[in-house]
Order: structure tokens, then C-alpha cells, then sequence
């Protein structure tokens, strides 16, 4: 059975790029996107922490990840 990646993007539009890319690489590699984080194999949290309220955001949503 395939595995799953849920992939979450913080950030500018560079961040929505790369995690575009990410996207193409993981499903060319035969991985299978799925809406459903907690059912993901994989939960990919791509983020940028350059400014203070930007770590804050990502810090918040790596802790809420951790809790499905």
C-alpha cells in the first residue's frame, strides 16, 4: 500500500513553491497526498522562522501536530 504525506505550508510564496515541489517530488516517488494530517504518513511542516511572529506560528503548529 502506498504511504501518505500531508504537507502544511507556512509562510511567503516561496515557502508555497517549495512545498509545490515537494509535493511533485513525494507523489513522483510514489507517495499519495492526503487532506487528513492525523491520517498522513508523513505530515511535512515547511515554515519560515525569519520573523519573530512567523516562529511563533510554526512553533504553535509543529506543537499542534504533535498532539493528533
Amino acid at each position: 500500500m502506498a504511504r501518505s504525506f500531508h504537507i502544511t505550508t507556512l509562510g511567503c510564496p516561496k515557502n508555497q513553491a517549495d512545498s509545490r515541489e515537494m509535493h511533485r517530488s513525494l507523489a513522483r516517488a510514489g507517495w499519495v497526498p492526503t487532506n487528513d494530517a492525523a491520517a498522513a504518513d508523513l505530515h511535512l511542516i515547511n515554515s519560515c522562522t525569519f520573523i519573530e511572529s512567523a516562529r511563533i506560528e510554526t512553533i504553535q503548529t509543529v506543537l499542534d501536530a504533535a498532539d493528533i
